[in-house]
């Protein structure tokens, strides 16, 4: 899960100073998350302070509001890459990255079948 996460924040920068925020926010995102985790059951909604079914379904609840926001969120602000014929086309990147989930040779190169 790390790895396009990663290579997603490198990507969307070209300069040292936006991949640092990036991968600073990252960091500190992947820092504060465990710790709500673990606060919720100390909310004074709960009659204890253990992890129990109703303070899981609390998190689920959550995360359901929670994930499709921030994708939105993800999605809005992160900008177009500029066209660069450098760039692999849409088509190949999709045949790359089925190949990598099926087998991991995404990096081998396929003959060519024209």
């Amino acid at each position: 899960m790390m790895v396009p996460i990663l290579a997603w924040g490198a990507d969307l920068s070209s300069d040292a100073k936006g991949r640092s925020q990036r991968f600073s926010f990252i960091s500190i995102a992947g820092t504060v998350a465990p710790v709500i985790f673990f606060a919720i059951p100390f909310l004074p909604v709960f009659e204890s302070t253990e992890v129990t079914p109703e303070t899981l379904k609390v998190v689920v609840y959550v995360s359901v509001v929670l994930m499709p926001l921030c994708l939105f969120v993800c999605m809005w602000r992160v900008p177009d890459p500029p066209p660069d014929a450098s760039r692999i086309g849409k088509k190949d990147r999709l045949q790359k990255m089925c190949r990598w989930s099926v087998n991991g040779n995404a990096l081998k190169k396929q003959p060519d079948r024209s």
